[in-house]
């Protein structure tokens, strides 16, 4: 969820990041907001993930500035997805190229071969072996993410200098927050560029020549345009374990009836199973609103309804405080649509009532056995303190504790019996059911009267 949102504790503060544009898009999925370089789920993502990791990760790349030292996990925070930690131009670069080649990564040389005015080598660097950083099947669906024009148009428009028309590059754009640095990254098979603009003092840039959109990006356009003269462009292809699937464009899963839908790449294994788990028919209390309780349930006391429940998980929080979940909560109190308003309070209605329902032996029923099992259910909010079994009016068994179901057996003689269940719970509130049945006889039959002599 694209929303703003707090996370406490990053160097000794809170960091509430805010979007380029200042505006929050609520439920956005992955490929739109890597596309149109979204700040908070990026945020979140490395919230997920963890800093160690995407330290790791970053310094595999190449990028050693990044690289998980106790020194720089003591200094990083969660901003450093959004510009926090420093890095060079040829390092973040070189990092892009792993993309563009599948998932490998090789350290950039800037002299391949010096040699005298006859031919002979004088100087031959050494090349160091290829290393694999990402699987093939993940570095297709990033390159093809930042290939797609459509999934950035939100941001960037249909016709933005991140646009090579009648060619498919990969493309991403970057900004720190106080407008010190400006980046453009893109890549084909056969080639990657980077361009960054700043101050050379590092002062702030002015923001109106410092965006996305008009920093960096015209300078990488102009020279992606002219090497692609000779050069192909193209990513790679799409490996065999990467599936496309129609999905629900609004929260992702399996289409949903009454949602667009679009397609999607997916690695084998990975793709959704179902529609989104935010899609709920919830049983609501016909008394008040709120989520049925057991008793309603039970009792058949709600409706249905169809709604949109999102949550999240906040994994950086040290107060118990769900940050992330605060703010969608704010935010779905501000949707106009009903199905984003149903309660997540559980009903009071009905609270006192004890249900009590009798599943064996069956109403009228013939019993075969003098040891006859009693299987009770039982629904109550409060907890259960007594139950006791009756049969024709006589206490044959007394329970105390709480429980939701009994299997007790009664010893009874041959004949016809009423049993009667009473429960009662912590408030003394009671509910009842009972049964009529047959010990080795017809539950209706009767015991023959002495015959007058």
């Amino acid at each position: 969820m694209d929303l703003k949102t707090e996370f406490p504790d990053q160097g000794d503060k809170a960091y509430t990041p805010e979007n380029y544009d200042g505006k929050f898009r609520g439920p956005v999925q992955v490929r739109f907001a890597l596309g149109n370089s979204i700040n908070v789920p990026a945020v979140k993502m490395l919230a997920m993930v963890g800093i160690k990791d995407f330290l790791q990760k970053a310094d595999s790349m190449g990028l050693h500035t990044l690289a998980p030292t106790q020194e720089n996990l003591n200094r990083f925070g969660l901003s450093i997805t959004l510009g926090g930690g420093e890095v060079r131009l040829v390092d973040l670069t070189s990092a892009y190229s792993v993309f563009a080649r599948g998932g490998t990564q090789i350290d950039p040389l800037s002299i391949i071969e010096i040699t005298d005015s006859k031919g002979n080598v004088l100087y031959k660097p050494h090349i160091s072996p290829e290393k694999r950083v990402f699987s093939p099947e993940a570095s297709f669906i990033i390159s093809h993410i930042l290939s797609d024009n459509v999934a950035r148009q939100m941001e960037f428009g249909p016709n933005s200098f991140l646009h090579v028309s009648g060619k498919t590059v990969a493309v991403k754009t970057g900004t720190t927050n106080d407008k010190r640095d400006n980046w453009t990254l893109g890549y084909t098979n056969d080639i990657t560029v980077g361009v960054w603009v700043g101050n050379n003092d590092n002062t702030p840039m002015d923001p109106q020549i410092a965006s996305g959109i008009t920093g960096a990006s015209p300078i990488w356009y102009d020279i992606m345009t002219q090497l692609l003269k000779k050069y192909k462009d193209g990513i790679m292809a799409k490996p065999d374990k990467v599936k496309a699937l129609t999905v629900d464009a609004f929260l992702g899963g399996l289409p949903k009836d009454g949602y667009p839908s679009r397609s999607e790449y997916f690695i084998e294994g990975s793709e959704p199973k179902d529609v989104s788990p935010f899609y709920k028919k919830l049983k609501i209390s016909k008394s008040n609103g709120k989520l049925a309780n057991d008793v309603e349930l039970k009792t058949g006391n709600y409706d249905e309804k169809e709604c949109i429940v999102i949550t999240e998980n906040d994994p950086v929080s040290t107060d118990g405080k769900n940050r992330w979940q605060e703010a969608i909560d704010a935010w779905r109190n501000s949707q106009s649509d009903d199905k984003f308003k149903c309660s997540s309070e559980t009903s009071d209605a009905s609270a006192d009532s004890v249900v009590v329902s009798i599943k064996s032996p069956g109403d009228h029923s013939q019993v075969n056995t003098n040891d006859v099992t009693i299987n009770v259910k039982i629904t109550s909010v409060d907890p259960i303190k007594n139950i006791k079994i009756y049969a024709n009016g006589s206490e044959k068994k007394s329970l105390d504790g709480d429980s939701k179901e009994i299997n007790e057996t009664i010893h009874l003689a041959d004949g016809a019996y009423d049993v009667k269940v009473v429960v009662t719970n912590t408030k003394d509130k009671q509910g009842q059911a009972g049964i009529s049945i047959g010990v080795n006889k017809a539950w209706d039959s009767t015991t023959p009267s002495p015959t007058p002599h």
